[in-house]
């Protein structure tokens, strides 16, 4: 299985949260988190589609073919979702945040439950969390052009 480490987290004091520590792991496959830095990085992308997927909910995709879709429309859109795959009643949402050499090494995300994360709440989040997430990219020195 591969695992996703939680390098930094921030509570804004909600009544439902995933809880994490810092140095806590997730599976790459199903978190918000893990699945937008698999999807940009094709090595990753590789191992992963390529070891048993375990499932953490019932909503867990494990058939290879199914998330290396999800993966696609990850890259499409410019960021992940996990909508009851990693924790029931729970959705993610992440972006990929790039180091100098253009590598997606972490990210940026967020969780609610299904309850506040409605689709229209996720279609006025996400555009924000991409541009911060290359916000920090470009303060990490990784260069985008114009138009990508």
């Amino acid at each position: 299985m591969h695992l996703l480490l939680c390098g930094r987290r921030a509570d804004i004091g909600a009544c439902a949260c995933i809880v994490t520590t810092v140095g806590s792991h997730a599976p790459s496959h199903c978190s918000a988190m893990g699945k937008a830095i698999v999807a940009y990085n094709p090595e990753f992308e590789r191992a992963v589609l390529g070891s048993p997927l375990k499932r953490s909910t019932a909503d867990t995709i494990v058939d290879p073919e199914a998330l290396r879709d999800d993966f696609a429309r990850t890259r499409e859109r410019g960021y992940s979702l996990s909508i009851g795959e990693f924790s029931n009643d729970m959705v993610g949402i992440a972006s990929p945040v790039y180091d100098r050499s253009g590598v997606a090494t972490f990210g940026i995300g967020m969780w609610a439950p299904a309850t506040l994360m409605t689709e229209s709440r996720i279609k006025e989040i996400a555009p924000k969390l991409v541009l911060t997430a290359k916000a920090i990219s470009a303060e990490l020195g990784h260069f985008v052009r114009l138009g990508s």
